[in-house]
C-alpha cells in the first residue's frame, strides 16, 4: 500500500473522527500497515491514540497489528472496498481510494478497476481525485495483465486530461504519469508515438513553467 499521507490527508488527521470515517473502508490492520510506511512519528501517534494505545510510538504500533492482523480475513477484497470508495460523497475517501486503488492486486478487477478510475479522471468535481486517478491509472496501464483496448482507452484519457486539465499541478501529476505509460514495455508503439506528440504539443503551448518542465522530462 502506499504512502499514508498523500493528496493531502496527512492533515485530516486533525479533523475530529478522521479515523473513524477512514474505517468505513479500511480494517483496523489495513489502517496501521500504511501508517507504518510513513515515518513520520506524529501519524504513528494519532493512530496510536484513535486506537486505543496512547500516545504512542512505531513499536506500539507494530506490537498491536501482530496481535490483530489474522482478524480481517473475512471481509471482502480491499479492491472492492476501494471501488465503492471511489463513489463516496467525502472527496477524502475518493482521494485515498484512488490513490490506493493503484497499488493493490486488481485480478479480474483490472478492467472494473481501469473504468472507474477513467471516470473518476474525466468527471470528478475534486482536482486531486483526478490527479490521484492519472497516477494509479499509470500503473495499471503499465501492467501487462491490463487488456489493449483498455490500455489504448486509458491512453486517451490521459492525452485528453493533458490538454484540458484547469489545474496547473494535475496536468504536472497527468504529465508523469503519462511518462510512465508511454516507458512501459506493455506500451504499444503506435500509442507512444501519440503520447510523445501529446507530451510535444503540451511542450509547445501549456502556459505554465512548472507544466513544461514536466513535459520535458517526460
Amino acid at each position: 500500500m502506499r504512502c499514508f499521507c498523500e493528496s493531502c490527508t496527512y492533515y485530516a488527521i486533525l479533523e475530529a473522527g478522521y479515523f473513524q470515517k477512514l474505517l468505513k473502508w479500511y480494517t483496523k490492520s489495513e489502517l496501521i500497515q500504511k501508517a507504518l510506511e510513513d515515518d513520520r512519528i506524529t501519524i504513528h501517534r494519532y493512530l496510536g491514540s484513535f486506537l486505543g494505545l496512547g500516545y504512542t510510538e512505531r513499536k506500539d504500533l507494530e506490537d498491536y497489528l501482530l496481535e490483530i492482523q489474522d482478524q480481517d480475513s473475512r471481509l471482502e477484497p480491499l479492491v472492492d472496498r476501494l471501488l465503492r470508495a471511489l463513489n463516496d460523497t467525502d472527496p477524502i475517501f475518493r482521494r485515498e481510494a484512488a490513490w490506493d486503488i493503484g497499488s493493490v492486486g486488481w485480478g479480474e478487477k483490472i478492467e472494473e478497476v481501469a473504468n472507474a478510475l477513467i471516470k473518476a479522471l474525466k468527471e470528478d468535481k475534486d482536482s486531486r481525485v483526478r490527479g490521484n486517478a492519472a497516477i494509479s491509472l499509470a500503473d495499471v496501464a503499465a501492467s501487462p495483465a491490463c487488456p489493449a483496448d483498455k490500455r489504448n482507452e486509458i491512453i486517451d484519457a490521459m492525452i485528453e486530461a493533458l490538454e484540458k486539465e484547469e489545474y496547473i499541478q494535475i496536468r504536472e501529476w497527468v504529465a508523469k504519469a503519462i511518462e510512465k505509460i508511454g516507458a512501459s514495455p506493455a506500451c504499444p508503439a503506435d500509442k507512444r508515438n501519440e503520447i510523445i506528440d501529446a507530451l510535444i504539443e503540451a511542450l509547445k503551448k501549456d502556459e505554465y513553467y512548472e507544466v513544461r518542465k514536466n513535459v520535458a522530462k517526460a
